[in-house]
């Protein structure tokens, strides 16, 4: 069977817009700052992978540049939201992240002007974003740990499926046993997108689901706080109508 790599891409640009875009719709009754981030960083990322389906019909500069930038600016995007929903993000975490993000942007545009190879240039993009795709698995742990929510574990499995289809991909670029470029056939280009169809379905509904536990705690702790002054202010009213009996009874 072939397969048209091009038409895949596109499809995986599509499911990146849909699933942020869902998400921002279905949640903005909330009003949520981490909401609307992180879908403008899915919608930025899925603008990069659009990228990456024009190879041949865009100057190669637009997509060695403007789609990794924007791939890269989606993908911290999404990380920091994710380690800003209880907290902002530790400034070691923000530079260690930012700089290794900007050190690829610049051995890839380093790569591109010195002319390297398609297949040289894709093992440098499928390591770095199965490093850095790490941090989702570590961001997932963090929240299963400090919140009750199965939205954590989710995370976790996103990540990982990222890191580890990331990083199958990268060795098979390294000894040759797949696809050498990006519309090339191979078993390794199946494998790839399935496992990345999967990951970020995940991702969305991790995240989804861990702003929905945090929606609905959020809704119990303001009826419960809303019971308590209901009862003292009907203590309230209580002690003041006893109070007023009392001087009344002293008048008479």
């Amino acid at each position: 069977m072939q397969l048209d790599i091009r038409t895949i891409y596109l499809m995986y640009a599509l499911l990146y817009l849909m699933l942020h875009g869902i998400i921002w719709f279905s949640l903005s009754r909330y009003q949520s700052r981490l909401v609307s981030r992180w879908s403008l960083a899915g919608i930025v990322s899925a603008s990069g992978i659009a990228l990456f389906a024009s190879v041949g019909v865009l100057p190669d500069w637009a997509v060695a540049t403007l789609g990794q930038v924007l791939m890269a600016a989606g993908n911290f995007g999404r990380q920091y939201v994710l380690r800003s929903l209880d907290r902002t993000p530790a400034p070691r975490w923000v530079w260690r992240q930012g700089l290794f993000h900007l050190a690829y942007l610049g051995v890839n545009g380093s790569l591109f002007v010195m002319g390297a190879s398609n297949a040289q240039m894709m093992l440098v993009f499928f390591v770095f974003y199965a490093l850095v795709c790490l941090d989702f698995y570590f961001s997932g742990r963090d929240i299963a740990r400090q919140r009750n929510t199965s939205g954590g574990l989710t995370l976790q499995v996103g990540g990982l499926v990222f890191t580890v289809s990331l990083g199958v991909k990268a060795l098979t670029l390294y000894w040759g046993w797949g696809a050498q470029d990006f519309y090339d056939q191979g078993w390794d280009q199946v494998a790839l997108f399935a496992a990345q169809f999967l990951a970020i379905s995940l991702l969305n509904f991790g995240f989804m689901q861990v702003l929905m536990d945090q929606f609905q705690q959020e809704r119990w702790q303001f009826e419960r706080d809303l019971v308590v002054q209901k009862e003292l202010a009907a203590q309230a009213e209580r002690q003041s109508a006893a109070l007023t009996a009392v001087l009344r009874e002293r008048e008479e």
